[in-house]
């Protein structure tokens, strides 16, 4: 309003007297009269009034089930910290609602295979699942499963072979099974 060069300086402290006016019904009212008024609703008006229309279509009934926000689980944070400090049991108690991948390496170092296997055979597939599946299977006792993931784990992921070596219950099933013997071979 100000920049306007089609209005003087008289009719612009006017309009700025109209609009020190708190009731917006006074306002309109007091413009109406004024000699200036259809420059002012022809003009300026329209260019504060425009509006921008964003329409976003969806099914009727259709259930969003993607979240995205900037705000920090700090509880799984906290999870995740107890994870990496060892500290297995609060990192179960703060992972158990969400039933993740880090749920179940929680559950794996507490010694819960069942409760750790249950998660992960819900996990995508992928040589880390694979390989923590080979864990719990060895530890539930069913050595021809947890054979069969850990070798999906080595063929996905070679750096599982040398892994599996270190893992008493993998290390086990690579010595029983002759699962080296079996790399050598292939690798002929």
């Amino acid at each position: 309003m100000e920049a306007d060069t089609l209005l003087t300086e008289v009719q612009k402290a006017v309009y700025r007297r109209i609009l020190a006016d708190d009731q917006p019904d006074r306002r309109e009212a007091a413009l109406r009269r004024e000699s200036f008024y259809p420059h002012l609703r022809g003009q300026v008006y329209p260019r504060l009034r425009r509006v921008r229309m964003a329409f976003h279509l969806h099914r009727k009934g259709m259930v969003k089930d993607t979240v995205h926000t900037t705000v920090v689980d700090s509880v799984y944070r906290a999870g995740l910290e107890a994870l990496r400090d060892h500290d297995y049991e609060r990192a179960l108690e703060l992972l158990r609602p969400y039933g993740d991948y880090n749920t179940a390496v929680a559950f794996l170092a507490r010694d819960y295979p069942a409760s750790a296997r249950v998660i992960l055979e819900k996990e995508a597939p992928s040589p880390r699942r694979d390989y923590l599946l080979a864990l719990a299977y060895a530890r539930e006792g069913k050595e021809e499963k947890a054979v069969q993931h850990y070798l999906d784990a080595c063929r996905q992921e070679p750096s599982f072979v040398h892994r599996g070596h270190l893992d008493p219950e993998i290390a086990a099933l690579i010595r029983l099974y002759g699962l080296d013997r079996r790399d050598e071979d292939e690798n002929l």
